[in-house]
């Protein structure tokens, strides 16, 4: 258990404190207070084991909500900087520091020229690579200099921290490019003891706007797709057309080794007013 004893409250704390000391005094001639009952230890020991109890059929994402919880980023052990300097030791600091596009330029090329603009974007805490660990998974934005077309918002990186510690991170290759904006921790929906993420993406076509989810996994350093790219918001309003309306969805799931999504939509509304 990572970082186990500072996490123990502080009367538990004690009382492991008292049985190091009854161990190791009697091997030095140190004098020992006495050894903590058995009943004691017991209650120590469980700490690390307790399962967590899961509820069978749960809302895994909920996007007819204003209140989403991947607006709150969770803490990182490393400054923003100190991150995207392992993983871009090239990168620039200001967009305002790009060249001018070359044609024929890719997301990929311009990586490699280390002429991107990193950001993190939004980070989670959970257990992702193995079960019991105290994880942060972090999106990225890559920032790549002067993008056109579908990769405007320039590529993604998803990256796995133990405290300070790169544990995964997804691919550079352009088959690994993700292009997610947002990410949320899901509690273990295929009953493996680690827990998945729901990546969302966005995008935008004559005022037409979408929201995608996709569920994945990156239990044993693999990632693995659970549920596939998604719809679950429709929103028409900022076409203005007469008669627009806007819709959105959640996600649920009944947790098994194979489990089952279920997409439940709202009943589509009007625009509000302009």
């Amino acid at each position: 258990m990572h970082g186990g004893f500072g996490m123990l409250p502080f009367q538990m704390r004690s009382k492991v404190v008292v049985t190091l000391i009854a161990v190791f005094g009697a091997s030095t001639g140190c004098a020992t207070p006495s050894a903590p009952s058995p009943s004691t230890v017991a209650r120590i020991a469980p700490i690390a084991a307790t399962p967590r109890v899961l509820a069978p059929i749960a809302i895994v994402a909920d996007f007819t909500s204003d209140h989403r919880p991947s607006a709150v980023r969770a803490p990182l052990s490393i400054s923003d900087a100190e991150l995207v300097a392992q993983l871009f030791p090239a990168h620039l600091t200001d967009e305002a520091m790009c060249p001018p596009r070359v044609d024929g330029s890719t997301l990929e090329s311009e990586r490699a020229k280390g002429l991107v603009v990193p950001r993190v974007s939004a980070a989670v805490a959970g257990s992702f690579t193995a079960p019991r660990r105290r994880e942060v998974a972090v999106l990225v934005h890559v920032g790549e200099c002067r993008p056109y077309g579908f990769e405007a918002g320039g590529s993604k990186r998803l990256v796995v921290l133990d405290g300070a510690r790169i544990v995964w991170q997804s691919g550079a290759s352009p088959a690994d490019e993700m292009f997610e904006d947002d990410l949320e921790a899901v509690s273990d929906v295929d009953e493996d003891g680690v827990d998945e993420l729901v990546l969302e993406g966005s995008s935008m076509h004559t005022g037409h706007a979408r929201v995608t989810a996709r569920i994945v996994s990156i239990a044993n350093g693999s990632l693995r797709e659970i549920f596939p790219p998604t719809d679950v918001v429709e929103d028409d309003c900022p076409t203005d057309e007469p008669g627009a309306t806007t819709r959105a969805a959640r996600i649920e799931v009944v947790r098994a080794t194979t489990p089952k999504f279920t997409v439940r939509w709202t009943d589509r509304t009007a625009c509000p007013p302009a």
